[in-house]
């Protein structure tokens, strides 16, 4: 090295040494103590600088330690969500409804094939499988399946996997399911949770499911974990968790006692009308018109007639009054407890046929039956302005309420003669039992815990469950209406039976006249 080299790096150092110096000479414990000083200030920004690195180390070792793992779904224009799975070696890439309504895995032959797979073993046993809106029929064998979570994958390396090779009525596009359902409503009695319970020491699942470009997400995961996310997702407090225990309703072969099937819960629905009254005043009227019309067809009848008529009119009493307490008292006014299948394979919130009707004129009124349509007879179509007018529909689990708007579970989907038409969220169905579907889903953050058979559901927007809205007393004149009615009913009855006793007062006081008096008729003249 050169000598005028050396001599400058030393004189570099010494400089770089001083300028140290210069910049630390007032960190004394004296500048630490005094507020004013700016090593006081600056050091406390340091402090607090340091923490918030050291917070973040920690939450980053606790990411590490975690049995968190996460998966991005694709939603299909609200109607159902996919996921990304792995089956098989080579690893071949579908995506697979993940469906809560169901407990088996099958894919179809148009994106898997068997032979491709050097880790798939065939069991050769035939599998049909039937679903809402389809069928599926294959062979059942064993593969590597994976989901493709985040920080790592979650996989399984003997899954019973079902080869469709037909289906019926369901769409192309529909590479296969997922179920994430209890051993009840499997075909093959080995299904994916059950395997990936053996993974974790307190399985549990949740979906955070969103429409629009609002990203949604499954994790899977222990349960406390799984349960912290939900409140670090939602915001809430621990109170307004909603949860609900699953009934076990399934007998299965080889398993001691009943079986869950279906993430089947108990809830309690109530939908009211906004102007129940008018409902109901309506009814009645209308009804009383035709009893009116009844008395007044007696006054122009003959005795036959008038025999005929009252029986006509006995009996539209009798049918009346079982009508005006079976229906009226009832239309407009859904309050019930039912058996609900939390479903994340089904889109809509599925209304049994003989509750349909009821709730709906609950939650839309009388405009229900003259404004709105179904869909193929199962999805309910409304305009879309009725969206405002609404109801809610309110569905407590264990009287802890989660409540639906309307307007939120509205969705625009055709414009009919200038009018805008909305999906609902609601359909009919033959099942006995609800299916909250998608449209339920998407109001809660839900956890799914598989060994202790329970949801717990972060609603995004809690309510308290306070009582529903006072009705709307009756205004004045429906009130003179349903008086004036009652009264012309009492009127014409009045006359009807004052009319029929002066008839029998004036027969039984008429002088009878033979038209022929035998004992006075003549023989003589025969």
């Amino acid at each position: 090295m050169k000598p005028w080299t050396a001599l400058s790096c030393f004189l570099a150092l010494c400089g770089a040494e001083q300028i140290l110096w210069l910049q630390r000479h007032d960190l004394h414990p004296l500048a630490l103590t005094d507020a004013n000083s700016t090593v006081y200030q600056a050091w406390q920004t340091r402090s607090q600088t340091s923490t918030l690195y050291a917070n973040r180390l920690l939450a980053l070792e606790q990411l590490a330690a975690s049995s968190l793992r996460s998966e991005e779904l694709n939603d299909r224009r609200n109607l159902y969500y996919t996921a990304a799975v792995q089956i098989g070696a080579p690893p071949k890439e579908v995506q697979l409804i993940l469906d809560t309504g169901s407990s088996d895995l099958w894919v179809s032959e148009r994106v898997y094939d068997p032979d491709e797979s050097m880790t798939w073993s065939s069991e050769g046993q035939p599998v049909n499988m039937t679903y809402g809106i389809g069928f599926m029929s294959g062979v059942y064998g064993l593969d590597r399946v994976c989901l493709v979570t985040s920080p790592q994958r979650t996989c399984i390396n003997k899954q019973p996997v079902i080869y469709g090779m037909e289906t019926r009525d369901i769409p192309n596009r529909i590479h296969g399911v997922l179920g994430l359902a209890f051993i009840g409503l499997s075909h093959v009695h080995r299904t994916f949770l059950r395997n990936l319970n053996e993974s974790f020491a307190d399985l549990a699942f949740a979906f955070a499911l969103h429409g629009g470009d609002q990203q949604s997400l499954f994790t899977v995961g222990d349960y406390d974990e799984v349960l912290a996310r939900g409140f670090l997702v939602t915001g809430i407090d621990k109170a307004s968790v909603v949860r609900a225990n699953v009934l076990n309703v399934f007998r299965v072969q080889g398993e001691v006692g009943p079986q869950a099937g279906w993430w089947l819960v108990k809830a309690r629905v109530k939908a009211t009308a906004p102007h129940l009254w008018k409902l109901r005043l309506s009814y009645f009227l209308l009804t009383l018109l035709h009893l009116i019309l009844l008395l007044c067809c007696l006054f122009s009848l003959r005795s036959l007639g008038q025999r005929y008529c009252l029986a006509h009119l006995g009996w539209s009493v009798v049918i009346f009054l079982i009508l005006y307490f079976l229906q009226v008292l009832t239309a407009g006014n859904f309050d019930q407890t039912v058996l609900a299948c939390l479903d994340t394979g089904t889109s809509l919130i599925s209304i049994p046929a003989g509750e349909f009707v009821r709730v709906t004129l609950g939650l839309f009124g009388t405009a229900v039956l003259d404004q709105c349509f179904l869909n193929e007879g199962v999805e309910l179509l409304c305009p879309c302005s009725l969206a405002d007018s609404a109801t809610a529909l309110n569905i407590y689990f264990h009287e802890q309420l989660i409540r639906l708007e309307m307007s939120e579970l509205f969705m625009k989907v055709a414009t009919i003669h200038g009018e805008d038409f909305c999906r609902t969220g609601l359909s009919a169905s033959n099942q006995g039992i609800w299916i909250l579907g998608d449209s339920f889903l998407r109001s809660v953050y839900a956890v799914h815990s598989f060994n202790r058979k329970e949801v717990a559901m972060f609603p995004y927007r809690p309510v308290s469950p306070v009582s529903l809205e006072a009705e709307a007393p009756i205004p004045l004149w429906a009130w003179l209406a349903l008086w004036v009615s009652m009264a012309s009913l009492v009127y014409l009855a009045f006359l009807y039976f004052k009319k029929t006793e002066s008839s029998r007062e004036a027969l039984s006081g008429a002088v009878k006249v033979p038209l022929l008096r035998p004992e006075l008729m003549s023989m003589s003249r025969i």
